[in-house]
Protein backbone atom coordinates (compact mmCIF):
# COMPACT_ATOMS: atom_id res chain seq x y z
CA UNK A 1 0.00 0.00 0.00
CA UNK A 2 1.29 3.28 -0.35
CA UNK A 3 1.28 4.36 3.29
CA UNK A 4 3.37 1.65 4.02
CA UNK A 5 5.82 2.09 0.74
CA UNK A 6 6.98 5.50 1.97
CA UNK A 7 7.32 4.24 5.80
CA UNK A 8 9.79 1.61 3.96
CA UNK A 9 11.85 3.76 2.17
CA UNK A 10 11.86 6.60 4.72
CA UNK A 11 13.58 4.11 7.31
CA UNK A 12 16.80 4.46 5.56
CA UNK A 13 17.02 8.18 6.60
CA UNK A 14 15.80 8.00 10.05
CA UNK A 15 19.57 7.96 12.16
CA UNK A 16 19.67 11.67 10.35
CA UNK A 17 16.15 13.07 10.43
CA UNK A 18 13.98 11.61 12.99
CA UNK A 19 10.83 13.06 10.25
CA UNK A 20 11.01 12.24 6.96
CA UNK A 21 7.72 13.99 4.88
CA UNK A 22 5.78 12.57 2.94
CA UNK A 23 2.72 13.31 -0.14
CA UNK A 24 -0.83 14.59 1.29
CA UNK A 25 0.85 15.82 4.49
CA UNK A 26 1.29 12.40 6.24
CA UNK A 27 4.90 11.74 6.87
CA UNK A 28 7.14 9.09 8.77
CA UNK A 29 6.23 9.49 12.84
CA UNK A 30 9.50 7.77 14.56
CA UNK A 31 9.36 7.53 18.35
CA UNK A 32 12.80 7.00 19.38
CA UNK A 33 12.25 6.07 22.49
CA UNK A 34 9.38 3.70 22.14
CA UNK A 35 11.39 2.19 18.82
CA UNK A 36 8.78 2.05 16.36
CA UNK A 37 7.70 4.51 13.21
CA UNK A 38 4.29 5.15 11.62
CA UNK A 39 2.66 7.31 9.00
CA UNK A 40 0.55 9.87 10.44
CA UNK A 41 -1.07 12.87 9.55
CA UNK A 42 0.65 14.83 11.97
CA UNK A 43 2.08 14.99 15.69
CA UNK A 44 0.45 12.88 18.21
CA UNK A 45 -0.32 13.52 21.71
CA UNK A 46 2.14 11.56 23.99
CA UNK A 47 1.04 10.66 27.75
CA UNK A 48 2.65 8.14 30.16
CA UNK A 49 0.45 5.86 32.06
CA UNK A 50 1.08 2.94 33.93
CA UNK A 51 -0.13 -1.02 32.08
CA UNK A 52 -1.26 -3.42 34.95
CA UNK A 53 -0.23 -6.53 33.50
CA UNK A 54 -2.02 -10.05 34.11
CA UNK A 55 -0.30 -11.11 36.84
CA UNK A 56 -0.45 -7.19 38.39
CA UNK A 57 3.24 -6.02 37.21
CA UNK A 58 2.95 -2.28 37.03
CA UNK A 59 4.71 -1.78 33.58
CA UNK A 60 5.71 1.56 32.33
CA UNK A 61 3.93 2.74 29.02
CA UNK A 62 3.34 5.85 26.50
CA UNK A 63 0.29 6.23 24.53
CA UNK A 64 0.77 7.72 21.05
CA UNK A 65 -2.85 9.17 20.78
CA UNK A 66 -3.83 11.74 17.21
CA UNK A 67 -7.29 12.50 16.19
CA UNK A 68 -7.24 13.55 12.43
CA UNK A 69 -10.93 13.55 9.79
CA UNK A 70 -12.52 12.22 12.70
CA UNK A 71 -10.40 9.02 12.87
CA UNK A 72 -8.90 8.48 16.10
CA UNK A 73 -5.01 6.86 15.69
CA UNK A 74 -3.16 5.23 18.91
CA UNK A 75 -0.44 3.61 19.29
CA UNK A 76 0.41 1.95 23.23
CA UNK A 77 3.92 0.78 24.11
CA UNK A 78 4.26 -0.86 27.26
CA UNK A 79 7.63 -1.51 28.80
CA UNK A 80 7.49 -5.10 29.87
CA UNK A 81 11.24 -5.16 31.65
CA UNK A 82 9.54 -4.49 35.26
CA UNK A 83 8.05 -7.80 36.68
CA UNK A 84 6.35 -9.10 40.20
CA UNK A 85 7.37 -12.39 39.45
CA UNK A 86 10.86 -13.82 40.30
CA UNK A 87 13.06 -15.80 38.03
CA UNK A 88 13.74 -19.54 38.03
CA UNK A 89 12.33 -22.71 36.84
CA UNK A 90 8.69 -21.95 37.37
CA UNK A 91 5.88 -21.84 34.89
CA UNK A 92 4.57 -18.78 35.77
CA UNK A 93 7.95 -16.46 35.36
CA UNK A 94 8.81 -12.50 34.04
CA UNK A 95 8.86 -14.76 30.51
CA UNK A 96 5.62 -16.09 31.41
CA UNK A 97 4.41 -13.02 31.85
CA UNK A 98 5.57 -11.34 28.53
CA UNK A 99 4.81 -14.36 26.38
CA UNK A 100 1.61 -13.84 27.54
CA UNK A 101 1.20 -9.85 26.87
CA UNK A 102 -0.48 -10.36 23.61
CA UNK A 103 -3.66 -12.57 24.85
CA UNK A 104 -3.94 -10.75 27.91
CA UNK A 105 -4.44 -7.34 25.74
CA UNK A 106 -6.49 -9.10 23.06
CA UNK A 107 -8.30 -10.66 25.65
CA UNK A 108 -8.92 -6.92 27.08
CA UNK A 109 -9.52 -5.19 23.56
CA UNK A 110 -11.96 -7.96 22.83
CA UNK A 111 -14.90 -6.78 25.48
CA UNK A 112 -15.04 -3.34 23.84
CA UNK A 113 -17.55 -4.22 21.31
CA UNK A 114 -17.57 -6.79 18.68
CA UNK A 115 -15.47 -9.00 17.17
CA UNK A 116 -15.78 -9.03 13.67
CA UNK A 117 -11.94 -10.51 13.12
CA UNK A 118 -9.60 -11.80 15.88
CA UNK A 119 -6.46 -13.52 13.79
CA UNK A 120 -3.00 -14.83 15.65
CA UNK A 121 -0.78 -14.35 12.62
CA UNK A 122 2.29 -16.79 13.26
CA UNK A 123 3.53 -16.44 9.62
CA UNK A 124 5.67 -13.24 11.15
CA UNK A 125 8.55 -13.51 12.51
CA UNK A 126 7.81 -10.24 15.28
CA UNK A 127 4.66 -12.05 17.04
CA UNK A 128 1.30 -10.39 16.23
CA UNK A 129 -2.62 -10.09 16.75
CA UNK A 130 -4.74 -8.84 14.85
CA UNK A 131 -8.72 -7.52 15.69
CA UNK A 132 -11.31 -5.69 14.14
CA UNK A 133 -14.05 -4.82 16.48
CA UNK A 134 -17.37 -2.79 16.02
CA UNK A 135 -17.34 -0.25 19.07
CA UNK A 136 -21.43 0.15 20.67
CA UNK A 137 -21.09 3.64 18.61
CA UNK A 138 -21.30 1.67 15.37
CA UNK A 139 -17.01 2.65 15.01
CA UNK A 140 -14.52 0.38 13.72
CA UNK A 141 -11.74 -0.04 15.40
CA UNK A 142 -7.95 -1.94 13.49
CA UNK A 143 -6.09 -3.49 16.10
CA UNK A 144 -2.73 -4.39 15.52
CA UNK A 145 -0.49 -6.09 18.68
CA UNK A 146 3.06 -6.93 18.56
CA UNK A 147 5.78 -7.64 21.19
CA UNK A 148 9.42 -6.66 20.03
CA UNK A 149 12.29 -7.41 22.76
CA UNK A 150 10.88 -5.91 25.97
CA UNK A 151 8.03 -4.34 24.39
CA UNK A 152 4.12 -4.52 23.48
CA UNK A 153 3.09 -2.64 21.04
CA UNK A 154 -1.27 -1.72 20.60
CA UNK A 155 -1.73 0.08 17.75
CA UNK A 156 -5.57 1.64 17.30
CA UNK A 157 -6.93 2.99 14.06
CA UNK A 158 -10.64 4.34 14.85
CA UNK A 159 -12.65 4.75 11.80
CA UNK A 160 -15.57 6.88 12.01
CA UNK A 161 -19.30 5.73 11.67
CA UNK A 162 -19.92 4.93 7.65
CA UNK A 163 -16.11 5.87 7.09
CA UNK A 164 -13.71 3.69 4.87
CA UNK A 165 -12.08 1.31 7.59
CA UNK A 166 -8.47 3.04 7.95
CA UNK A 167 -6.70 -0.14 6.76
CA UNK A 168 -3.57 1.37 5.42
CA UNK A 169 -2.50 3.11 8.77
CA UNK A 170 -1.63 -0.14 10.39
CA UNK A 171 -0.14 -1.93 7.64
CA UNK A 172 2.63 1.38 7.67
CA UNK A 173 4.00 -0.14 11.07
CA UNK A 174 7.47 -0.66 11.59
CA UNK A 175 9.22 -2.04 14.67
CA UNK A 176 12.97 -0.99 14.77
CA UNK A 177 15.96 -1.95 17.28
CA UNK A 178 17.93 0.10 20.05
CA UNK A 179 19.88 1.11 16.58
CA UNK A 180 16.46 2.02 15.05
CA UNK A 181 17.36 0.19 12.48
CA UNK A 182 14.22 -2.18 11.17
CA UNK A 183 14.92 -5.57 12.15
CA UNK A 184 13.56 -7.58 9.89
CA UNK A 185 14.85 -11.63 9.70
CA UNK A 186 17.25 -11.10 12.29
CA UNK A 187 14.53 -12.50 15.16
CA UNK A 188 16.22 -15.80 16.83
CA UNK A 189 12.91 -17.62 16.46
CA UNK A 190 11.46 -19.46 13.79
CA UNK A 191 12.19 -19.22 10.92
CA UNK A 192 15.53 -17.68 12.71
CA UNK A 193 17.19 -15.26 9.96
CA UNK A 194 15.39 -15.56 6.69
CA UNK A 195 18.54 -13.73 4.14
CA UNK A 196 15.78 -12.22 1.69
CA UNK A 197 17.94 -9.50 0.60
CA UNK A 198 21.28 -11.33 1.09
CA UNK A 199 23.22 -13.60 -1.54
CA UNK A 200 23.50 -16.72 0.84
CA UNK A 201 20.92 -19.11 1.08
CA UNK A 202 18.42 -20.36 3.51
CA UNK A 203 18.79 -24.18 4.40
CA UNK A 204 15.67 -25.06 6.23
CA UNK A 205 15.88 -27.25 9.53
CA UNK A 206 14.30 -30.20 10.79
CA UNK A 207 12.11 -29.37 13.16
CA UNK A 208 11.17 -31.65 16.52
CA UNK A 209 8.14 -34.13 16.74
CA UNK A 210 8.34 -35.11 13.02
CA UNK A 211 7.79 -31.47 12.28
CA UNK A 212 9.29 -30.05 9.37
CA UNK A 213 10.51 -26.33 8.56
CA UNK A 214 8.79 -25.94 5.18
CA UNK A 215 9.79 -23.65 2.69
CA UNK A 216 8.43 -21.70 -0.38
CA UNK A 217 10.39 -19.56 -2.17
CA UNK A 218 7.94 -18.70 -4.96
CA UNK A 219 5.36 -17.62 -2.29
CA UNK A 220 7.91 -16.17 -0.06
CA UNK A 221 6.79 -17.49 3.26
CA UNK A 222 8.19 -20.17 5.63
CA UNK A 223 5.85 -22.33 8.08
CA UNK A 224 6.28 -25.51 10.02
CA UNK A 225 4.68 -28.29 9.22
CA UNK A 226 3.71 -31.73 10.44
CA UNK A 227 5.08 -32.85 6.49
CA UNK A 228 5.41 -31.92 2.79
CA UNK A 229 1.84 -29.99 1.66
CA UNK A 230 -0.04 -30.81 -1.17
CA UNK A 231 -0.15 -27.27 -4.00
CA UNK A 232 -3.08 -26.20 -5.92
CA UNK A 233 -3.63 -23.60 -7.86
CA UNK A 234 -6.80 -21.26 -7.77
CA UNK A 235 -8.59 -18.01 -8.63
CA UNK A 236 -8.98 -16.27 -5.51
CA UNK A 237 -11.52 -13.57 -6.31
CA UNK A 238 -11.12 -9.98 -4.27
CA UNK A 239 -13.89 -7.97 -2.98
CA UNK A 240 -13.81 -5.66 -6.16
CA UNK A 241 -14.12 -8.79 -8.39
CA UNK A 242 -10.03 -8.62 -9.16
CA UNK A 243 -9.27 -12.28 -10.25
Amino acid sequence: MRFALVASAALALLISAPIVAAEDSWFTYVSREDRFALNLPGQPNIEAFTYVSEHGSPWQARRHTLQYEGYLHRMSVVDMRASILTAGSDAVSPGFEKRGAIAFAASNLRETGEVILDNFDQVQIIPGHKLEIVLPDGRLNLVDLRIHDEYLYIQESISPVDAIPAYEVPSSMELLNADLIVPRYQNSGFPGPIPVAASSAYSPRAAGGGGIDYLSREDRFAVIFPGEPMIEEFIYESAQYSP
